[in-house]
């Protein structure tokens, strides 16, 4: 797409591509070598079909960084003021969350939790069907969080609020359990997923000062600021 929009690209150009990526903190240290090596593709000029164009690219240069450091440094100057603040990614079937010390990650505290929107979507129909014989659809408990509930019985709106407290609260509850606590803790809340919960994450008695990053792509964006730390660096 940001091709599409160069006019100065000939058909016949290769065009030379510098590639920023991202991984999630847990598996970062394990896998951002062979992730970088694949999206590298040994530097070969690879063809590809957009809209009926053809481009010839050839990816010189990958960099991997980690996935909410990213979105955190969107607002750096910010996070470099805080003693401890904890990303928390919220997306459809792990929720990611990292540690930083005054801006920097601390990797001993980052984990992917098994816990995600599209999972607790799958309870809050199964339950519904189970409770009341009611077929739900994912677009009835966006609907239903985005508070247009005039279109539900009150007993399917209160047991979806009520299971979408819940899950908030074992996620704040579980991120505890592993060290770090969202009460002490500047809470920095990523990705769609959160911003979908955000009423509720509010309303959690085990949350402190926070913040909600509601760009979408703070992430990619975070990586275009590292990689460009990165190139000033060498």
């Amino acid at each position: 797409m940001e091709l599409e929009g160069k006019e100065q690209i000939q058909p016949e150009d290769v065009v030379q591509i510098q590639l920023p990526i991202g991984l999630p903190p847990k598996h970062f240290a394990e896998l951002y070598e062979k992730y970088e090596a694949f999206f590298r593709a040994e530097s070969k000029v690879l063809d590809l079909n957009f809209n009926g164009n053809i481009y010839h690219i050839c990816i010189q240069e990958v960099r991997a960084f980690v996935q909410d450091f990213a979105a955190m440094m969107t607002i750096g100057q910010d996070i470099m003021q805080v003693p401890k603040a904890v990303g928390i990614d919220i997306g459809g079937f792990t929720t990611d969350y990292l540690l930083m010390r005054k801006g920097k990650p601390d990797m001993g505290y980052c984990d992917s939790l098994e816990k995600g929107v599209i999972t607790m979507y799958n309870q809050i129909i199964s339950s519904v069907n189970s409770e009341y014989d009611m077929l739900l659809e994912d677009t009835d408990i966006d609907s239903i969080l985005a508070g247009n509930t005039q279109y539900y019985d009150d007993s399917v709106v209160c047991m979806t609020e009520s299971m979408v407290q819940d899950f908030v609260t074992d996620l704040l509850n579980s991120i505890r359990e592993r060290g770090i606590d969202t009460k002490t803790s500047y809470t920095v809340f990523i990705g769609g997923g959160a911003v979908l919960l955000k009423q509720f994450l509010e309303k959690s008695d085990r949350l402190g000062k926070h913040l909600f990053i509601e760009d979408l792509k703070a992430n990619a964006r975070g990586y275009d600021l590292l990689y460009c730390a990165y190139e000033n660096g060498k």
